[in-house]
């Protein structure tokens, strides 16, 4: 039981953390012959991650959505327009920020399937997220306001969502790298890119369950791994916040950038 949970608990921080969980995983099961996660130990994962992150920024969540109402009320009685309303009420910009970035994920992974999951990819993109992590150490746009996303910030963040969701990509690594390369406030970032985590969480959910009664009884059947997974998502997402905010964060391309290499080397030249 112990076992499980350290295992699982550790997949639950590489997808924290601008490592790459299912990347590690397959190359976890190459490397070593060894079987990681199962289908049902993925899916108890999978909605721990989604609802520990949820349960973290709740507060957010909550005021996003009153600023949605209250928004839409202003637009509905004609003491505001659209433009002016998505720049005055930052958390409805950052709402649909979210609800944008979210969206794209059903298309992108769709796509990514269609690609393959060959480990030359795999390599590949995590040279890829290693990039994002240290160009945006070197260069970064000024903004005046680095809390408000504007349009031309929210699809490059549907891009760079598009990006992460091929195999083998962190997508924490690309999101906070490319958003921190447009120069959006780091804290501000951060929040935004955990907030956009929930979405994208339950819609991979979605690919892996055949119906919701499945869920129902993969959770019954695990039920207080799923709840000592949830709790320790919480907590872990307190502990990333501050590893996201400090200095020598950005340097985890160095071993994303190693194990890229190493992969494609491997695969290249390794006899297995």
């Amino acid at each position: 039981m112990l076992y499980e949970f350290i295992k699982l608990f550790i997949y639950e921080v590489c997808e924290l953390l601008p490592l790459g969980a299912e990347a590690h995983a397959k190359l976890i099961s190459y490397y070593f012959n060894y079987p990681t996660v199962s289908y049902e130990e993925r899916i108890i994962c999978l909605l721990a991650l989604g609802i520990g992150v949820f349960i973290y920024f709740i507060s957010d969540f909550y005021k996003m959505i009153k600023e949605a109402f209250r928004a839409t009320w202003l637009l509905l009685i004609g003491r505001g327009i659209v433009s002016h309303v998505c720049k005055e009420f930052k958390y409805l910009n950052l709402l649909l920020s979210v609800v944008a970035v979210g969206a794209v994920y059903y298309p992108a992974h769709l796509l990514s399937e269609h690609i393959g999951n060959s480990y030359y990819l795999i390599g590949g993109m995590l040279i890829v997220s290693a990039f994002f992590l240290r160009i945006s150490e070197t260069f970064a746009f000024i903004k005046m306001d680095g809390r408000l996303l504007g349009y031309k910030d929210a699809f490059c963040f549907v891009a760079l969502q598009i990006i992460s969701a091929f195999p083998g990509a962190s997508r924490m690594a690309i999101m906070i790298g490319g958003g921190k390369f447009l120069g959006i406030e780091k804290k501000h970032l951060i929040k935004f890119v955990f907030l956009s985590f929930v979405p994208v969480i339950f819609i991979r959910l979605g690919f892996y369950l055949e119906d919701v009664n499945t869920l129902f009884q993969i959770v019954y059947q695990h039920l207080w791994m799923f709840v000592a997974l949830t709790l320790a998502c919480v907590v872990f997402v307190a502990i990333a916040m501050k590893i996201f905010v400090s200095e020598g964060f950005y340097k985890f391309y160095y071993y994303l950038a190693g194990l890229g290499a190493w992969t494609i080397l491997d695969v290249l030249f390794g006899k297995r």
